[in-house]
């Protein structure tokens, strides 16, 4: 596990020459993304150190949507074409809940800057940005953790209860509500949040879901879902669930929706899930969620056709010219050469009622 004292030592070190700090998180960032880099900002500006947040996406998920569009001024939230305005040759970028470089808006123009540091909790990739500063750990729940703990490190730094509930949703987020990924640190960070002001209720409206939203979503489940017990000598049956619009193959969603769909069936009998499905007329997104010994960044990772990568119990990845019932074949013979000399017997999830 990296150390939080290191970390410390060379984020200060790092802005000893610094002009101005960026941070960023993925694209259609969620809580963790959204919530770690406030964090960031927050500590930033106690060290008295100039820095934005950046986000450029047109479509947000609704409780980021009300994060970002309540504190725009207030954590200094800004777009890409503001950002590369600003930017100099000591600028430094810091990009959180993300490593590869095609999962950030700023991903054609990370050359404009000379130093990034990055922190994460996903899996290193043959597409994680080249940099000196890299503070990537599979072990914590989350990037909000991470900037959790680098927050307490500071005795004297007092946070307020807002960055408190938005570091408190990206944890809670991460760890599907503390059942999965939660350590003695994961506690120990939702503890600090808590003395700080951060509240269960808020941070419950904040996940509240908008009602077309959740339509979709179970629509996509419970009309699409395909089970398949994959057996091999050196494991025992291990149920996946693949999800698609088997009725719309060409209908479009937001990568949230997929992920969405993907912790849903983690809600039934099955030790992993996959759910595919178009984010624009050319590129699909697969979201792979596990709750047992299947590693889903793996068996991502593997298949040379897409850009993807995680952790083991949660990744994501893109693939272009293919359709999602074709990616659907090869994740497929995936699983069954990961898991070695299986069977699979589909059968359909049923639902007669129709959201």
């Amino acid at each position: 596990m990296i150390s939080d004292a290191k970390l410390r030592k060379v984020l200060e070190k790092l802005l000893e020459n610094t002009s101005n700090v960026f941070i960023i998180g993925h694209s259609e960032p969620d809580f963790d993304a959204i919530g770690s880099a406030i964090g960031l900002q927050v500590l930033l500006t106690r060290l008295n150190k100039k820095s934005y947040i950046v986000v450029d996406d047109k479509e947000l998920e609704a409780g980021v949507k009300k994060i970002v569009e309540n504190n725009k001024n207030r954590y200094s939230i800004i777009n890409n074409e503001e950002c590369l305005s600003l930017v100099n040759k000591k600028s430094l970028l810091i990009m959180t809940d993300v490593n590869p470089y095609y999962l950030t808006s700023l991903k054609d123009d990370l050359d404009k800057f000379k130093n990034i540091l990055i922190i994460d909790h996903h899996k290193e990739t043959k597409d994680t940005v080249k940099t000196d500063y890299k503070f990537i750990d599979i072990n914590r729940s989350s990037a909000s953790e991470i900037v959790t703990n680098l927050l307490s490190s500071y005795k004297k730094l007092n946070i307020d209860s807002k960055t408190a509930n938005y570091l408190l949703c990206g944890i809670v987020l991460d760890t599907r509500r503390f059942r999965k990924n939660t350590s003695v640190d994961t506690m120990n960070a939702a503890k600090y949040l808590i003395k700080k002001g951060a509240q269960s209720d808020i941070v419950d409206d904040l996940f509240l879901s908008e009602f077309e939203e959740d339509k979709k979503i179970n629509n996509l489940v419970f009309r699409n879902t395909i089970f398949r017990t994959f057996a091999s000598s050196s494991l025992e049956n291990k149920n996946i669930a693949f999800v698609l619009n088997r009725e719309e193959p060409k209908s479009i969603y937001k990568r949230e929706e997929l992920a969405k769909a993907a912790d849903k069936l983690l809600q039934y009998k099955v030790d992993a899930s996959f759910s595919i499905g178009y984010i624009n007329d050319e590129i699909i997104s697969i979201s792979g969620r596990s709750k047992s010994d299947i590693d889903v960044a793996d068996i991502l990772s593997s298949i040379e056709t897409v850009q993807g990568g995680g952790n083991p119990t949660s990744a994501g990845a893109k693939a272009k010219d293919i359709s999602p019932a074709e990616f659907e074949n090869i994740l497929i013979n995936k699983i069954t050469e990961y898991l070695q000399d299986t069977h699979d017997n589909p059968y359909v999830l049923k639902k007669t009622k129709k959201y």
